[in-house]
């Protein structure tokens, strides 16, 4: 009996380790963020670091292009994780994005 119920009890916890392991979902991650009216500034994990500037006359709080740019990126299965907007060293304003999609 004692023999049987260790064996069951190993395979058991085998299974819970293997199930646990192979659960685990794998993510890229990546940021945008708009810096003042000047420029996107896109990062995408494994991909190398993009500037796109912003149209002249774009506004320091028009945030369209930006918001264009995450609904894009959503349409191509990104998740928002986190969003952040506030003043940069108290003069620069930016508006960022952290967003995620499973690894296939």
């Amino acid at each position: 009996m004692k023999r049987n119920t260790k064996a069951f009890l190993a395979t058991l916890l085998l299974f819970f380790i293997t199930t646990g392991i192979i659960a685990q979902e794998k993510y890229e991650f990546a940021t945008i963020t708009q810096f003042d009216a000047m420029n996107l500034r896109i990062s995408i994990q494994g991909k190398p670091f993009e500037v796109q500037p912003l149209p002249k006359g774009t506004g320091v709080f028009d945030h369209a292009i930006l918001f264009d740019y995450v609904s894009k990126m959503q349409n191509e299965g990104w998740e928002v994780l986190q969003t952040h907007e506030g003043a940069f060293n108290n003069v620069n304003w930016l508006m960022s994005f952290i967003l995620r999609k499973k690894k296939n």
